[in-house]
């Protein structure tokens, strides 16, 4: 789906409606997709916005063909996407003890809703992780 800031409403209670909207879905090879994609973000603005945003599955094919074709853009992780890495971390957190994983998880997901990121996030393990000349402090959620 590809919308821009200017085609939505911010109602009173702080959610937003996106009243203009374009839908994008394709069969087929993940080059005829990419020309596809770029095609109907320019459509809708690409290149005259300040900023671009990928809303994704985490799927390492999409990673790549949004860093390719959008190499500016933020990439988000959807909530499902990212409470089903919490469940999969969890399983690993507790090695696979049900009452307990599942009790982590559901807690880590109620705060995830709650946009309580940084009690979620003092309860993570981190990892110090090098990028060349920076060093960056990041945060286990997907573990393949």
């Amino acid at each position: 789906m590809v919308f821009t800031d200017k085609d939505m409403i911010r109602r009173k209670n702080g959610t937003h409606i996106i009243t203009k909207k374009e839908y994008c879905a394709y069969i087929g090879s993940v080059e005829e997709f990419k020309k596809y994609v770029l095609d109907i973000a320019v459509r809708n603005g690409y290149g005259q916005v300040e900023r671009v945003v990928i809303i994704a599955d985490g799927a390492t094919w999409i990673r790549n063909m949004s860093e390719e074709i959008f190499p500016e853009a933020v990439q988000i992780l959807d909530l499902y996407h990212l409470k089903e890495n919490v469940y999969t971390y969890a399983k690993y957190k507790f090695n696979q003890e049900v009452t307990k994983y599942t009790a982590w998880a559901e807690d880590m997901n109620a705060k995830l809703e709650e946009e309580k990121i940084e009690e979620m996030i003092q309860e993570l393990p981190q990892l110090r992780v090098d990028f060349g000349k920076e060093k960056v402090c990041a945060f286990a959620l997907n573990i393949d």
